[in-house]
């Protein structure tokens, strides 16, 4: 494979572009964290205004294996509150690094939120309660077409697709993380 690719360049004129992908850089990185956090920020204040309303529909029971009700009203938006700062201080501490593997992780870890966080709990909310569901506008509106523009160009950043499945795997993972911290400590606060 090697060689033929070799071959391949050796017949390519001398202004032809790369065969490699385009990098980003420290810049392209901050630029684009600096992106997804005010769209991160546009959702949590509609999904915080939409908890501040929003009620579970009468018929809605969590599943007996459950050990906790549906959070309230406040415990949803402080939570929120919580992980609005907690992406807010990793978005500053990645701006400061010099490591680019870091801010690439950082950066997959945003867009696998987005993509996924737009269909659980926000699309999926509206379907079964079958109404409004906090946060879902702007997850359609602003969540969707975000990650459908960062996806390909930071698939390319990695050099296998099996290393791209594993960080952004490892980076969703961090990122739920810190979003069932920040539940765990709204629910602790409220509960005491």
């Amino acid at each position: 494979m090697t060689a033929m690719m070799e071959e391949a360049r050796e017949l390519l004129p001398a202004t032809a572009p790369s065969l490699c992908p385009p990098v980003y850089t420290a810049r392209d990185y901050a630029k684009q964290m600096l992106i997804a956090g005010i769209l991160l920020t546009i959702h949590n204040f509609e999904e915080s205004l939409g908890f501040y309303w929003f009620k579970y529909p009468a018929w809605f029971q969590p599943p007996t294996w459950f050990p906790l009700a549906p959070p309230s009203n406040w415990e949803m938006i402080t939570a929120i509150i919580i992980v609005t700062a907690i992406f807010w201080l990793a978005i500053t501490s990645v701006a400061v690094s010099k490591k680019l593997v870091i801010k690439r992780f950082m950066l997959t870890a945003f867009v696998m939120v987005f993509m996924i966080n737009t269909w659980v709990p926000h699309i999926l909310g509206s379907i079964v309660f079958l109404t409004y569901f906090p946060g879902v506008v702007t997850a359609v509106i602003l969540y969707l077409p975000a990650a459908y523009l960062m996806f390909p160009k930071l698939y390319k950043q990695f050099e296998s697709r099996r290393t791209f499945l594993f960080t952004a795997a490892a980076a969703f993972g961090t990122a739920l993380s810190w979003v069932g911290m920040a539940q765990g400590i709204a629910y602790i606060g409220f509960h005491i």
